[in-house]
């Protein structure tokens, strides 16, 4: 409380033990204004003693660990092919040579992702700093770990994009040639085709996934529609069929599928599946203890929009549950490449990939969508 924090604000205010101690206040700002005015004393600048690097984090990306990546040599694309389904079974015409038509169904990934990024080091970027020998290593470690932080964050949303074209549609986005804003103006205006074997439209309102904003379902009878849902989904596609893939063909899951969902969606979720008055649910059991028990799930801060069309306008996307084998990256180029360039005397590095990042549309898949409201 602040009653208590009282008795000690008069001392933690500059000079308030004794002369330049301590030599700011606790909880004023301190910028490169306060610097300067410490040259007011006597003439002399306080040297700031030590410069402490924290460390850069690099997002772990949910979605990564279940990704099946291959590498590529040679082309541009790839092709993905599977049988659609067995060999017909029919009475014998007692020819000499019968045979038996197989259908092939196919998908082709084409190289549609690559970063080129670039970090140097200047050598008077760290020695004119005055900085210790462990203040220098601190600094160049930290800063070569910037493209893994950029690709990492690229890498993710990249993935978020292609998961959320659950229905077919198109996209406009006004962008540029570099990420942060600089080069020549860019539109990216892809036109998707859905991916999805089913999508279901539930009729319910759920808000979109906003930062600060916590999106909430409006009764748990709308909660539970999402769970029955997915478990009816689940039961379908353990058993051999053609339903839930847009390639027709005969397959089925093994094992858990993978359920994506916004992480707020499931605290929602969480909160209707908790004991209240009015409870309605699962008891004792949390949404996600009932969904990880028939699914893998990864949780994600929000899906994009759904590609603007006619089933994607005014909807968003709440969950979809993938064949652990939907998500497939084919590895055409990955080079990190270093560089010394002797007149400006720095070091650096390239970092360049291409990839083709697909869902397979020939895996089972299933979606749900709701109505956003206003």
């Amino acid at each position: 409380m602040t009653e208590q924090f009282d008795a000690f604000a008069g001392q933690l205010v500059p000079s308030g033990v004794r002369k330049n101690q301590p030599v700011v206040g606790l909880e004023d700002s301190t910028d490169a204004t306060t610097v300067r005015n410490l040259e007011m004393i006597r003439g002399l600048l306080p040297k700031i003693t030590d410069v402490w690097f924290k460390s850069v984090k690099v997002f772990g990306n949910p979605l990564d660990p279940f990704v099946t990546r291959r590498n590529a040599t040679y082309g541009v694309g790839t092709e993905i092919a599977e049988f659609v389904e067995g060999v017909r079974n029919e009475k014998s015409a007692c020819t000499c040579f019968p045979r038996s038509p197989t259908e092939l169904a196919t998908q082709y990934a084409i190289i549609n992702y690559a970063h080129n990024l670039n970090v140097h080091v200047y050598d008077n970027e760290v020695n004119k700093a005055v900085m210790s020998a462990d203040q220098v290593r601190a600094y160049v470690a930290n800063k070569m770990t910037l493209p893994n932080k950029t690709i990492a964050k690229m890498k993710y949303l990249a993935w978020k994009q292609l998961i959320s074209n659950v229905v077919d549609g198109t996209r406009t986005i006004n962008s540029y040639t570099a990420s942060d804003g600089t080069g020549a103006s860019v539109v990216y205006n892809p036109t998707v085709t859905g991916y999805a074997g089913m999508v279901e439209q539930l009729g319910f309102t759920l808000p979109r996934t906003v930062p600060g904003v916590r999106p909430e379902f409006g009764s748990p009878d709308d909660a539970l529609e999402v769970y029955f849902a997915l478990k009816g989904a689940v039961a379908d596609m353990v058993f051999e069929g053609k339903d839930y893939n847009k390639l027709g063909i005969d397959t089925f899951i093994s094992g858990q599928p993978l359920l994506v969902m916004e992480k707020k969606v499931l605290d929602a979720m969480d909160n209707v599946f908790a004991v209240n008055a009015g409870y309605k649910g699962i008891p004792t059991v949390s949404a996600r203890s009932a969904l990880g028990a028939m699914a893998t799930i990864a949780e994600i801060d929000s899906f994009a929009p759904l590609p603007t069309g006619t089933i994607g306008n005014g909807n968003r996307l709440v969950a979809t549950l993938l064949d652990r084998d939907a998500l497939i990256e084919t590895i055409y180029e990955n080079r990190t490449a270093s560089f010394r360039c002797a007149p400006e005397y720095y070091s650096g590095q390239n970092f360049n990939y291409e990839s083709a990042m697909t869902v397979y549309k020939g895996a089972n898949s299933y979606a749900i969508i709701t109505d956003y409201g206003t």
